[in-house]
């Protein structure tokens, strides 16, 4: 993921899906939600909001393709 501060655009590359799964797959946390809080840096607060958005059962562990999609789209 790359932040552009000039024109405050998120751009995420098209590797970032199977970047993501294989941190939170990968992850010694027990949940969903703590692999994004505290692995991949998001903290508590987004990562409930991100599970949230993206239909996730926070305390899962292991992603469908279309969960990871999910996601995705909520993080970017």
């Amino acid at each position: 993921m790359n932040y552009n501060e000039e024109t405050k655009v998120l751009t995420i590359s098209p590797e970032f899906n199977e970047e993501l799964k294989e941190a939170i797959e990968g992850s010694d946390k027990e949940s969903i939600v703590k692999s994004l809080a505290i692995d991949l840096g998001f903290g508590g607060v987004y990562s409930e909001l991100i599970c949230m958005e993206a239909e996730i059962k926070k305390e899962q562990k292991k992603l469908s393709e279309k969960e990871l999609k999910n996601l995705r789209k909520a993080i970017h």
